[in-house]
C-alpha cells in the first residue's frame, strides 16, 4: 500500500527516477516494471514519492550492487 502512489507511474529508461525507484523499494515490495510504448511520462513533480529505505535506493540492475560496502549486510 505505501507504493501505491508509483501505480501507472511512466518515465523513460534513462530517466533519473529509475535510480532510485525501481523494485524492489522495501521488505516484501510486491511492485513490477513494465516496458510500455505510447504513453506520456508522468509529472514527477504531482505525485507523492514514497520514502525508499536507503539499503534499497540503489537501482539493482544499473548498478548490480544487491547491498553496498557500507550496509550491515555486508
Amino acid at each position: 500500500p505505501a507504493h501505491a502512489a508509483l501505480d501507472g507511474v511512466v518515465a523513460v529508461k534513462e530517466s533519473a527516477f529509475w535510480d532510485q525507484y525501481y523494485p524492489p523499494l522495501d521488505w516484501g515490495c510486491r511492485c513490477t516494471v513494465y516496458e510500455v510504448q505510447g504513453h506520456a511520462e508522468t509529472d514527477l513533480s504531482k505525485v507523492a514519492l514514497p520514502k525508499v529505505p536507503t539499503i534499497f535506493q540503489p537501482n539493482i540492475g544499473k548498478y548490480g550492487v544487491v547491498y553496498s560496502k557500507d550496509s550491515k549486510f555486508c
